[in-house]
């Protein structure tokens, strides 16, 4: 049996990876795929001109999924399926979606698809996604009158939340990957919400479970807003209280290394990596000083000892900006310093495969499973 690749990390890169399908139920004699309506801003306008014809989404994916000029998915691996009710509008002037739409397009969609994830989203669903993970927004996304407007802020709020450099791993390796990932997560919070134990709980005897954080970790814990992410400053055994709830706060190491043992001791093998860097050339210069958190991370693999290794994950992509420049580097960052495209995002997934390839920081267990001509890209 093929180990799986399991990612938990923090998924830190933004954007366009995922695909948003709007199902819309136009007309009893209509068939389902022609009421397979895609909304999207995001993708080339040869794909928006494309959904006036009739065709399967399997044509259309065969069609775009790579763009003749750059070598990157414009497809990505991700299905998801927005079912608002009142969006929908029968010819008998209701509006409820059939029972046989709610069913049969997701499998048609699974058919044409099958390397593709699905998921499934409706009111409840998708409110209490965005109650759960953005609280900040809720206020603003009940107080939309429209259910559309909704519709379109889950949409980026998915793609923000589901996206990463994870979701371009499997095109560079053999084994099946399992994106744990989860944006907007440190060590602590993962640790706290449970996710190392879930992921505890599903891997079996040889798997492989790549472990990245360190871009939310930062902060005072002991601040009276702690964000309940921030660690502990300090890497061995250094405890804090959180100046919110009064709760013990460890340090990334403490996480990383608890995590990394309990995956262990289910038979995984674990791959600490350092985080991604920011934008090395924001301010016009190329500076690549790395953050604490990159030692930190070198540290808890030497400290879990055996069935853990390392990768430099920062080394490699900084390497790579460098080699880059500055208008190329800049590119790959549309919206902060911090979130790539699509595009940085792929860059991001071969510059890790290219560092287990070439054992930047010795053999790990990914090496075996490492499809052949990794790109050369630092």
């Amino acid at each position: 049996m093929r180990p799986r690749l399991t990612l938990a990390k923090t998924a830190i890169l933004l954007l366009s990876l995922t695909v948003i399908h709007l199902i819309r139920y136009q007309s009893a004699f209509q068939s389902i795929l022609r009421d397979l309506y895609i909304s999207f801003d995001d993708f080339p306008t040869s794909y928006s001109n494309t959904l006036n014809a009739s065709r399967t989404q399997g044509e259309l994916l065969a069609d775009f999924d790579y763009d003749s000029t750059f070598p990157s998915p414009l497809i990505p691996r991700t299905i998801h399926f927005i079912y608002f009710a009142d969006l929908y509008h029968r010819h008998d002037g209701t509006s409820s979606l059939p029972a046989t739409s709610r069913s049969h397009a997701p499998e048609l969609c699974r058919k044409f698809n099958p390397s593709f994830d699905i998921r499934i989203w409706n009111e409840t669903e998708a409110h209490t996604f965005i109650e759960t993970e953005y609280s900040w927004f809720i206020q603003t996304y009940d107080a939309y009158k429209h259910p559309i407007q909704r519709v379109d802020a889950l949409k980026y709020f998915a793609l923000y939340h589901y996206g990463g450099w994870g979701q371009y791993l499997s095109k560079y390796v053999t084994a099946p990957v399992v994106n744990k990932a989860m944006a907007g997560r440190s060590a602590r919070s993962y640790s706290a919400e449970g996710r190392f134990t879930e992921i505890a709980n599903l891997v079996t005897s040889g798997d492989i479970v790549v472990i990245e954080f360190g871009h939310n970790d930062g902060g005072s814990p002991t601040a009276a807003s702690d964000n309940k992410r921030s660690d502990c400053p300090g890497s061995g055994t250094e405890t804090c209280k959180s100046g919110l709830d009064g709760s013990t706060v460890y340090t990334y190491n403490h996480y990383i290394e608890a995590g990394a043992r309990a995956l262990i001791a289910k038979g995984a093998k674990v791959v600490i990596s350092s985080q991604t860097p920011n934008n090395l050339w924001e301010g016009g210069e190329y500076a690549a000083p790395a953050p604490r958190f990159v030692a930190y991370a070198a540290q808890a693999a030497k400290n879990v000892g055996a069935g853990a290794s390392f990768v430099d994950h920062f080394q490699a992509v900084a390497d790579m900006y460098e080699k880059l420049g500055s208008q190329a580097t800049n590119a790959l960052y549309p919206k902060d310093h911090t979130h790539t495209s699509p595009a940085g995002a792929d860059l991001s997934a071969q510059a890790f495969a290219e560092a287990v390839k070439v054992a930047l920081n010795g053999t790990t267990p990914l090496s075996s499973h490492l499809k052949p001509n990794i790109p050369t890209v630092w």
